[in-house]
């Protein structure tokens, strides 16, 4: 959604069919224009957090960014700060798949325990409580399959 004010007081917004709509009838400071203008940046930040999540990775990484700039309307702040660290953890079971794949050993091999949920995840990686044979507490940090690192 790519939306601008207008110099005339008028908003124009596009939305994914890529029709145009324009907002008229509001003189650009009243209460009402600001209320419309948020309500199309609004509808437009949920979009780009809906194609973040879905792309991850850099998606993630450039809305993090975004998220964090003061510049930005406050609309796409507070929709986009949710990936700082409301990430869903992957399913420990492809977890467990890329530990056995990198380590090249049974995981039992290794440690006493190990937390299946983790204590912490974003997008690219999640972090894991555990205990090594010789009882010493680590995090186990992996890196979310499918996410390459160049």
């Amino acid at each position: 959604m790519l939306s601008h004010s207008l110099s005339d007081g008028k908003v124009m917004c596009s939305d994914e069919t890529r029709s145009y709509e324009i907002i008229e009838g509001f003189p650009k400071k009243s209460d009402e224009y600001w209320h419309k203008l948020s309500e199309v940046h609004l509808r437009s930040a949920k979009r780009i957090l809906g194609l973040c999540e879905y792309n991850k990775g850099f998606y993630v990484k450039a809305a993090q960014f975004v998220a964090a700039l003061w510049q930005v309307p406050k609309d796409y702040t507070s929709v986009l700060s949710s990936l700082q660290d409301q990430a869903v953890p992957c399913d420990f079971k492809a977890i467990k798949q890329v530990l056995v794949s990198n380590l090249e050993q049974d995981l039992s091999d290794i440690f006493l325990s190990l937390d299946e949920n983790p204590f912490a995840a974003t997008f690219i990686a999640q972090v894991h409580h555990a205990l090594l044979k010789d009882h010493q507490e680590v995090a186990v940090k992996v890196r979310v399959a499918g996410i390459r690192i160049c």
